[in-house]
């Protein structure tokens, strides 16, 4: 169903990792999802490694202690950054929170593979548009430039 539909991956920020790999793991294999875990300045280096040999896909750097689309200032954490990058070399690598314009995207990829908009993505729609595909390409765009 959801392959049919074309998600390849699901995010469940509130899934303990002990209780996926127990009861949900094979979920996630039957249907071919990637897991995608959620990991923070918090995350102990034992449990980023243990949570990036399980990831498919990639791991999702939080940026910061902060609900989303809740901060309006993207956080250089490099030191953390370049910390997972050492622990995961071969796991792609996102950061998410606090990432809503080309700034705070192009501050993302230099300190990973790629930023995750969510929040910033779902207000372009209160502004008004004509055609969804238009809208979508017009956000993309102002994000690369």
């Amino acid at each position: 169903m959801l392959s049919e539909a074309g998600v390849s991956g699901l995010i469940i920020p509130d899934l303990p990792f002990e209780i996926y790999k127990n009861e949900y793991k094979y979920l996630y294999e039957k249907y071919n999802l990637c897991y995608i875990p959620l990991i923070t300045q918090q995350t102990s280096e034992e449990r980023i490694t243990k949570l990036g040999a399980e990831a498919r896909g990639f791991v999702y750097m939080v940026s910061s202690s902060i609900i989303t689309g809740g901060h309006t200032v993207f956080t250089d954490h490099s030191e953390y950054f370049r910390c997972v990058k050492k622990l995961l070399p071969e796991k792609p690598l996102l950061i998410g929170f606090g990432i809503k314009n080309a700034e705070t995207f192009s501050n993302a990829c230099r300190n990973a593979n790629g930023g995750i908009i969510g929040t910033a993505f779902i207000k372009s729609f209160d502004k008004p548009f004509t055609a969804i595909g238009d809208h979508v390409r017009g956000f993309v765009n102002s994000i690369r430039n």
